[in-house]
């Protein structure tokens, strides 16, 4: 755990958290004449820590006036119900309205709902088997809690004595947000922009459909585009170093984005009709170890949401056979 204090009334608290990547997570507390807020909360797990933290500052969960979550993820809203429940005077949750179904169940989609997504990638059963404990354990550290308020593009928040803009930025979920000061030119991007890694955008799981519809992917490079329109002068992530050259960052990510998508059209133009699990295993050819299962998961997810856009452009074609999602280079 560590403490820093990024900006006048702003303070940054660093939780652990387990695994390599994305690495620890930070938590922003801006204190204010009027108001205290926490952005995030880390894991239940590490409350303690964030207690801890919050006590080295002269404060305590009671003196928060309200928490803002950037999105569902556990590693951001996991310890919110423990400070809820420790705030005696009241203290309120606000999220965006696409992301509170997810706050308040604790998981954006019941086990079977993955376990169905999963079988359609051609994914083996032992391997569905497996994630499927993985993700529960995950779904374990969350705790549901009810959210106060919900929040839309463009809303005004008080953070501390600082005014600041909500901006939705969806594509890492689907209710993601960031938080702009634009006096300041500082953004608070949660894990929409993070300087070390490519972000994940996670296929939006729907428990009426067998196959995700939104374009996870479309949708998050169309809110980088959105994050290019603020320009912003710092941008200070959930994970990771602050981003001073937001540019740079944005032209990496077009890079990548773009070399992703000719890897797969290479790996369809030799192999004939397969599962997406199969292609995801030669995209990543690489992945093993402790957090196997974890990376082939992500590995799934990202093959499927990059085949999402090709297929909107007409570049590969994708159809069910039996109950697994073929798909190939169109011709």
């Amino acid at each position: 755990m560590t403490i820093a204090q990024i900006h006048p009334g702003i303070v940054r608290i660093t939780l652990p958290l387990p695994g390599k990547k994305p690495g620890p997570v930070h938590i922003y507390l801006f204190r204010g004449k009027h108001n205290t807020t926490l952005l995030d909360t880390g894991t239940y797990l590490f409350s303690h820590a964030l207690k801890l933290a919050l006590g080295r500052l002269g404060l305590g969960y009671q003196d928060l006036d309200s928490i803002v979550l950037t999105h569902g993820h556990v590693d951001h809203c996991g310890a919110v119900r423990t400070i809820v429940r420790q705030n005696a005077r009241g203290v309120r949750v606000c999220a965006h309205r696409d992301e509170i179904p997810t706050i308040q169940a604790g998981f954006d989609a019941p086990p079977h709902v993955y376990a169905r997504f999963l079988a359609h990638t051609g994914t083996p059963l032992p391997y569905r088997l497996a994630i499927g404990v993985m993700l529960g354990s995950f779904q374990m550290l969350a705790q549901g809690c009810a959210v106060d308020a919900a929040l839309h593009e463009g809303d005004q928040l008080a953070l501390g004595d600082h005014p600041a803009r909500v901006v939705a930025t969806p594509g890492h979920t689907r209710g993601s947000i960031s938080l702009f000061l634009e006096k300041e030119g500082l953004l608070f991007s949660g894990d929409h922009i993070l300087n070390h890694i490519t972000p994940n955008a996670l296929p939006m799981l729907e428990r009426e459909l067998a196959l995700p519809l939104r374009q996870s992917q479309i949708e998050y490079f169309n809110s980088l585009e959105v994050v290019a329109g603020l320009a912003p002068r710092i941008i200070y992530p959930a994970h990771g170093d602050r981003i001073t050259d937001f540019d740079a960052i944005h032209r990496m990510y077009q890079r990548c984005f773009t070399d992703r998508q000719n890897t797969l059209l290479a790996i369809l133009c030799q192999h004939p009709p397969e599962s997406i699990y199969a292609t995801a295993r030669k995209l990543f050819p690489r992945i093993g170890g402790r957090s196997f299962l974890l990376d082939l998961y992500l590995a799934i997810s990202e093959t499927y949401s990059h085949l999402q856009v090709l297929a909107a452009d007409d570049r590969v074609r994708m159809e069910m056979t039996g109950r697994v999602l073929q798909v190939t280079a169109s011709r």
